[in-house]
């Protein structure tokens, strides 16, 4: 039982750590696509 719920425990963690991990890459993104049109404007 206790190896089980480790295991699931460290699926969670790896889950958190994704959604974390792609919020800061699409956050990063969207601020270069930002300053390219902003360039073009300007």
């Amino acid at each position: 039982m206790e190896a089980s719920s480790s295991c699931q425990e460290k699926k969670m963690n790896f889950n958190a750590f994704l959604r974390n991990f792609f919020e800061i890459v699409f956050s990063f993104w969207l601020l270069i696509i930002i300053f390219r049109k902003v360039d073009e404007t300007f």
